[in-house]
């Protein structure tokens, strides 16, 4: 189970492998699924400021994984690795990833 409250948008890509639950809420912000991920999950409630979708095929004997993304003021981008394309800002995160590969080089 991972549950993360963040402040601002939040851009996540999930692995090909992920079966389960994801639980995205916004406060402020809206939800945008990309295409690929959106042709792999079946949904159980869908809003403007919520989602909730399982990914990949349930089975009795695998019970799955489980995601919740919480943001207070912004935008929630969700897609799966390799598949789907954003060519948006992701803010802090973004900001992080470049520091961090500046400090590597």
């Amino acid at each position: 189970m991972t549950e993360r409250c963040f402040i601002g948008k939040v851009v996540l890509f999930i692995p090909e492998t992920y079966h389960g639950i994801l639980h995205l809420n916004t406060k402020k912000g809206d939800l945008h699924v990309l295409p690929a991920l959106s042709q792999a999950v079946q949904t159980f409630k869908a809003t403007s400021k919520e989602a909730l979708v399982y990914v990949g095929t349930r089975s009795e004997e695998h019970v799955g994984n489980y995601c919740r993304i919480f943001t207070k003021h912004g935008a929630i981008v969700v897609g799966i690795t390799g598949r789907d394309q954003y060519g948006g800002e992701s803010g802090l995160l973004k900001m992080l990833g470049n520091a961090i590969s500046q400090l590597i080089r």
